[in-house]
């Protein structure tokens, strides 16, 4: 082949090809096999510190090939308990090389399979997280240039909530989450197209659906919902808004 003669006629060329050949095969390395582990760890510990929870992560998966990464087997342990604060069986995302182009992040999927939250409400009055509001809540915001993303394909997959009420002494289930939202993104590309989010659960075996579509970056902020929630007493929910009024 022709390709081969001129490739043999110039040394020059040929060491850049093997140079390449190596390079690519060391990247490819690299996220398949030295790339987990050390996220694992890295994000394992940063989660730790930040959340003051002790956080596990059976498994990450890198494919460099196609820029997407799998966390799997996440759990974040009760404040100095034992006990599972949040978990999810998988957190799936795929980067695109648009982000170079688009100059933010553009991630082509996101999916949340079997996310699970213990919520818990104290006789106080506070909650298992109300730490966490408190801190970072009380953080100066950072001046600087406002993050751009393009967010598609976001899923949440068979979600579920147990949420234990003190003062009340009762205790909500919310099974079967799923919530769909095709993209949310405030890069120029996308401001002017709607976002459809769709979102479905049982709620203490009371089906809740909504459906909609919205424009959240635009100046309008058009949006329209379509909301089914048969028999359910949402001023009694409303009361659990962890925030102060």
């Amino acid at each position: 082949m022709k390709w081969l003669e001129v490739v043999r006629s110039k040394p020059g060329l040929r060491k850049g090809l093997i140079a390449a050949g190596i390079a690519v095969l060391l990247y490819v390395l690299f996220g398949f096999l030295a790339l987990p582990p050390i996220l694992e760890s890295v994000l394992s510990k940063t989660l730790s510190e930040t959340l003051h929870r002790k956080t596990e992560i059976r498994e990450i998966r890198v494919n460099p090939l196609v820029l997407s990464l799998s966390v799997r087997g996440l759990k974040i342990s009760e404040r100095d308990a034992p006990e599972t604060w949040v978990s999810a069986e998988e957190i799936f995302a795929d980067l695109q090389l648009a982000s170079v182009i688009r100059g933010g992040a553009v991630l082509s999927e996101i999916r949340l399979t079997r996310p699970y939250a213990n919520l818990v409400r104290h006789p106080d009055g506070s909650y298992n997280f109300s730490d966490l509001i408190k801190e970072f809540s009380g953080k100066p915001e950072k001046a600087g240039k406002p993050l751009r993303y393009s967010f598609n394909n976001i899923q949440i997959v068979d979600g579920s909530i147990d949420f234990d009420d003190g003062p009340r002494k009762t205790r909500h289930e919310i099974r079967k989450i799923r919530i769909a939202v095709p993209f949310v993104s405030n890069l120029r590309y996308y401001v002017n197209r709607y976002v459809q989010p769709s979102f479905a659960a049982v709620v203490n075996g009371d089906p809740v659906e909504l459906k909609g579509k919205t424009k959240p970056f635009s100046e309008s902020l058009e949006t329209t919902f379509e909301l089914k929630i048969p028999d359910l007493d949402v001023p009694h929910y409303l009361a659990y808004v962890p925030l102060e009024r």
